[in-house]
């Protein structure tokens, strides 16, 4: 389950590749989206993240032509936008927590890859490079070159203005107020988003697990032959920094700290300094189980015939009688 950030729905996927959203207040369920083909494996989750004000969701599906597409889902009106080119393999839209910008995790030598069934694709290995999308057309690109000019600031205004105009209504702060709630709210303008997109200069690799905690600030797991290591790049800084050894990470509500797993170790640690001793073994947290072979052996054997019941070839079950 994914919990929206105001807590007000959860997405989450089925063992049928469809991705839902629960209203916790009612109760009802929307159907998102759903992969139109197979990948082999028991669960995909197709959730990339929520933005900001829970007011959209991004997610990547699998396509007719094998490669995952990202989407944005309007959770308003139910409408799914596509976000990337159909013939690249598209995987982790995650929104910028300043809600200005979409980051992709994105394949262009995907191809003899995702297609599982094809045998010559077991020597070939998968790169991606990390892009991001300007969801607004009035916002200029993060990466823009900057110039050496320095910044003059602007002449306060002129003071002595009556304290009536400056006051103004009740009635008008109230429209302020409304006006200011509707400034909140995450505008995402389609029309020209692929023209608004710039490639984020960390490299070609293998990246994934991408999360946005801070704005402009995307953390990262970079893996190669000797491991995997998370990251952060800076918009502001345009500096990428590398931190510890990690296979998987999640970032708390409040975006203070990450819960991460690294090389069979779990931990909290500090978001703005991850470290690797603030993880253990899951030994040192006292965390057992004892098991009843008799009482598992009879869970196994109808766990058995529920995977049979919802992946098998033949809905029929080739004729026998479970």
């Amino acid at each position: 389950p994914h919990w929206s950030p105001n807590s007000i729905k959860i997405a989450f996927v089925d063992n049928g590749r469809n991705l839902y959203v629960l209203d916790v207040a009612s109760g009802k369920v929307s159907n998102v989206d759903s992969d139109d083909a197979y990948f082999p494996g028991d669960f995909r989750d197709l959730f990339g993240s929520w933005s900001k004000d829970g007011m959209w969701l991004a997610y990547s599906k699998i396509t007719g032509t094998n490669f995952e597409r990202a989407y944005i889902h309007n959770v308003k009106t139910g409408e799914n936008k596509a976000v990337s080119d159909p013939l690249a393999n598209v995987t982790d839209p995650t929104f910028d927590a300043s809600g200005k910008y979409l980051y992709l995790s994105v394949s262009t030598d995907a191809g003899p890859v995702v297609n599982w069934f094809q045998q010559s694709s077991n020597d070939m290995r998968v790169t991606n490079d990390v892009y991001l999308l300007t969801l607004q057309n009035d916002e200029g690109s993060p990466l823009i070159r900057r110039n050496d000019l320095e910044e003059i600031p602007e002449e306060e205004e002129e003071k002595g203005q009556d304290e009536g105009e400056d006051a103004g209504t009740d009635e008008e702060a109230e429209e302020g107020s409304a006006e200011d709630d509707e400034d909140e709210a995450l505008r995402i303008d389609f029309d020209g988003l692929e023209t608004r997109i710039v490639h984020l200069p960390i490299g070609n690799g293998n990246f994934y697990n991408l999360e946005s905690a801070k704005d402009g600030e995307l953390l990262y797991i970079s893996r190669n032959d000797q491991g995997s290591t998370m990251h952060r790049y800076s918009l502001k800084d345009r500096k990428d920094k590398e931190f510890m050894p990690a296979s998987w990470f999640e970032v708390t509500g409040d975006g203070e700290h990450l819960f991460v797993g690294s090389r069979g170790q779990w931990g909290v640690t500090s978001i703005g300094n991850p470290q690797a001793k603030d993880l253990k073994s899951p030994d040192s947290y006292g965390m057992k189980v004892k098991i009843d072979p008799v009482a598992e052996w009879k869970n196994i054997f109808y766990e058995m015939w529920r995977v049979n019941r919802d992946y098998f070839y033949d809905p029929g079950m080739l004729g026998v009688d479970w």
